[in-house]
């Protein structure tokens, strides 16, 4: 799998993320994709589980996301690699539930996302163990 940078419509997430970026690209092992910019090989998610125990997690921690996309590139690390990319950036818009999103909101909803992150990032390495860490290494 792999993924690139997600380009924000205001200047402080943009800012966070491109932080976030550049760590994940000196540290490729902890990296995971986006939803909104990733991909994978069809037969890698077919001979993972899938999203099987995604919501579960979600539902038990009350997470305020989904972290599909989180959870999917754990499950396909254990079938290969999952890198960041340059070149592959996607625009996106602070928004939630459809509506419009300001400047503070969305650095505070960003914030919040990375500390959920972090935490089900280390949940995850438990639960899957040292096969979550790329065989390339």
């Amino acid at each position: 799998g792999a993924g690139g940078r997600l380009i924000y419509n205001h200047r402080l997430p943009h800012f966070i993320h491109g932080i976030v970026f550049v760590y994940y690209r000196l540290n490729p092992d902890k990296y995971y994709f986006y939803g909104s910019n990733g991909i994978f090989r069809r037969s890698a998610y077919q001979a993972s589980s899938g999203l099987d125990g995604n919501r579960m997690i979600m539902e038990k921690f009350h997470l305020q996301e989904p972290y599909d996309d989180l959870f999917l590139s754990y499950v396909l690390k254990i079938q290969g690699e999952v890198r960041p990319m340059t070149g592959i950036d996607v625009v996106v818009l602070s928004r939630r539930g459809g509506a419009h999103v300001g400047w503070f909101q969305a650095g505070k909803r960003l914030i919040g996302q990375f500390r959920e992150i972090l935490f089900l990032q280390k949940y995850l390495r438990t639960r899957f163990g040292r096969a979550t860490i790329s065989r390339h290494e």
